[in-house]
């Protein structure tokens, strides 16, 4: 006979399965934990948030500075209990920008230091009120704002944890006996959404510590205010002319104002005036790179490249994706990170605009494990997908166009701010996401492999291309993500070649269908990609990342790059295997150039041989420009673009001043257009 608790206990069963299938029939993926796995944390990189860092600085001080008290974080982002008062490590405190009214890029710099124990320290001010050390004059001696380092380990028995380093900022008042937290701009300014669809408006975006109504002030324009926020507030600048320079800066109150920024207005589209502009990718931190890794990126280099590109005198940056370590299944991780790599950015976003795409170490994800064997691993991208998935974390973190294309799925992730286009003066540009959607065994849960672009945005992409061909105004068409077209060394195995293997391809769940493959497979859509951009005379190249490494491949009619329809005879669906052709697509009218920039601080890669890259070095005098049509580099580098009357030209840098490669004209392979 059955007892009551047992019927309850099969009811409650029941009834979970129930809610369970419910909710499986709104996720475009089957939900692991139906499966009998179950979730965890992993890959988490950073101990606590900035935003209890920030939390973590007291509002009332001392007479010798703000007070430190870590004593309530008693629980790490991967959910770990530990005794806060087992704490140790260190403060850095310098003034920030360190000499403010001297320099236009600004940097960190520190110059005192405090020991943490027991879970508290200080933030040093006192010493900053002495001639000796007053570096920022008389305006210092009553508020200011610091640069602060924290390097925090944790004592255990057997051997300490090291708990992370994390750079964040305080704003203070001095009342003449005590130390006090005034608001705090701990992230920005970043001016953004410069470009010429509306050269009238833009929009400064920064994080405070706590609710305020801040003013931004435009020299010569006047105020703009706003009160939504908490922490991060977008103010949008409106009643701007093209081509203009402007001097703004941030008021809090009567307490802070930041120093006086410059930024300057895009030009009206079509506007002929010349510009120039940077591309690079890959900033995360990794194996190797030491003292340069913080909170998930190498900011060494990262700082280097973009005060570089400021010096070039850039209007703007595209970033190519991986710009932190990712992967991580915590939000509040994955936000500290993006946080880290704006920091090591912020010389340059104060003044000039970065627009990134987003790569695959921009995941963030759902784990599940088997509970008896946990190498029975499924991950995929985060849900409910509108608010944590990566591209909807990303959006939220970065203010960029909107103009991203409709889902085909609504259940799937938004495009909204990690596909997009904006046209500065002559030059168009282009953001596709072919990490969207991501699940490492997309066969066995949904979802996309990594690398793989969906038709409904590449639609998208066909109506993008289409529309700047049409236009006037647009001279030229760049086209920018993360996983190569065509890679060369250090991803061969993935990208979008997988070694020729078309079976790669994203499922979708469908209720009563279970998963559906998608129509292609990898390589008819890299194929369908590369046809569609061979079509359009006015793209100068498709920028990519991931690899560690910078290579220059031109792909026209000749280069055997296969195909799936003429190199499959065992009908395997993997093509250019060994004893098989490898065939050149002979339907591409023009030539384009594959430029993949992936040396903005990751461990790097070296070269693998590949179809495309063998021919050209076995058949160099076959290029049809003047220039190498293959070429390759480990060291870390990024890409200076300028247009002038001679067309678009390209510069490759190291971060070391030392000039890598050069293209005089990446329009000049266009003139051997074939029908």
């Amino acid at each position: 006979m059955v007892s009551f608790p047992q019927l309850r206990q099969s009811f409650a069963l029941v009834m979970v399965l129930m809610a369970l299938a419910g909710a499986q029939d709104e996720l475009p993926v089957i939900d692991p934990a139906t499966l009998g796995y179950e979730p965890y944390l992993s890959y988490i990189g950073n101990a606590f948030s900035i935003e209890q860092i920030q939390q973590s600085i007291m509002p009332e001080g001392t007479e010798k500075g703000l007070i430190v008290d870590l004593t309530h974080l008693t629980r790490t982002l991967d959910q770990t209990e530990i005794d806060p008062t087992h704490i140790y490590g260190m403060i850095y405190t310098g003034p920030y920008p360190f000499e403010a009214n001297e320099v236009r890029y600004i940097y960190k710099r520190f110059r005192t230091y405090e020991s943490i124990d027991n879970g508290k320290g200080l933030v040093s001010l006192y010493r900053f009120q002495r001639d000796k050390y007053n570096s920022e004059g008389a305006a210092w001696l009553k508020s200011g704002q610091v640069a602060v380092r924290l390097v925090l380990y944790l004592e255990q028995a057997g051997k300490d944890d090291i708990l992370g380093i994390y750079d964040t900022f305080a704003n203070f008042i001095w009342d003449g006996a005590t130390y006090h937290k005034a608001p705090t701009l701990y992230e920005g300014p970043f001016v953004s959404m410069i470009h010429s669809g509306d050269p009238s408006r833009l929009v400064i975006a920064f994080k405070v510590d706590r609710p305020v109504t801040p003013t931004v002030v435009v020299e010569g324009l006047g105020e703009f205010s706003g009160t939504s926020g908490n922490p991060l507030y977008e103010i949008e600048i409106s009643g701007l002319q093209p081509d203009q320079e402007y001097r703004y800066f941030i008021q809090i109150g009567d307490a802070v104002r930041t120093k006086s920024f410059t930024f300057k207005t895009a030009p009206k589209a079509g506007s002929r005036a010349p510009v120039r502009f940077a591309y690079a990718g890959d900033s995360r931190e990794g194996i190797g790179e030491g003292e340069h890794n913080l909170m998930g990126i190498n900011a060494a280099i990262v700082e280097r490249q973009f005060n570089q590109a400021y010096q070039f005198g850039t209007d703007f940056f595209l970033f190519g994706g991986d710009l932190i370590n990712g992967y991580t299944s915590s939000v509040e991780d994955f936000r500290t990170q993006i946080h880290a790599w704006k920091q090591a950015a912020a010389g340059y976003m104060a003044e000039r605009p970065v627009y990134p795409a987003i790569g695959n170490h921009e995941s963030l994800l759902n784990r599940f494990r088997r509970p008896d064997n946990h190498r029975d691993r499924i991950q995929l991208d985060r849900w409910p997908y509108e608010t944590e998935s990566a591209e909807a974390v990303f959006g939220q973190e970065f203010v960029n166009p909107t103009n991203a294309p409709e889902r085909s799925d609504p259940r799937r992730p938004p495009y909204a701010e990690n596909v997009y286009s904006f046209q500065y003066g002559n030059i168009k540009c282009i953001t596709f996401n072919n990490n969207y959607w991501v699940a490492w065994t997309p066969e066995v849960s949904g979802g996309a492999p990594e690398a793989y672009i969906m038709a409904d945005q590449m639609a998208w992409l066909a109506q993008e291309l289409a529309a700047a061909e049409a236009d006037e105004t647009v001279d030229y068409v760049i086209l920018f993500a993360q996983e190569p077209i065509f890679p060369n060394g250090g991803h061969v195995k993935d990208a979008m070649w997988y070694h020729g293997d078309n079976n790669v391809r994203a499922y979708t769940y469908v209720a009563g269908q279970g998963l559906v493959p998608a129509e292609k497979g990898i390589i008819e859509v890299r194929n369908d990609f590369v046809r569609l951009v061979a079509r359009h005379r006015k793209v100068a190249a498709v920028l990519t990342s991931d690899e560690h490494n910078y290579s220059k491949i031109l792909i026209d009619k000749t280069v055997p790059i296969g195909d799936i329809v003429t190199d499959d005879p065992n009908g395997n669906q993997i093509i250019c295997e060994t004893g098989e052709g490898c065939s050149p697509l002979k339907d591409l009218p023009y030539p384009v150039w594959y430029l993949t920039c992936g040396g903005a601080g990751a461990p790097f890669y070296a070269q693998e041989d590949t179809p495309w890259n063998q021919y050209w070095q076995d058949h160099p005098t076959n290029c049809p420009d003047e220039s190498e049509c293959f070429v390759f580099s480990s060291q870390f580098n990024f890409f200076l673009f300028e247009t002038s009357d001679a067309g678009l030209s390209l510069e490759v840098w190291t971060p070391y001043g030392e000039r890598i490669d050069r293209i005089e004209n990446l329009m000049d392979v266009k003139s051997v257009k074939t029908d």
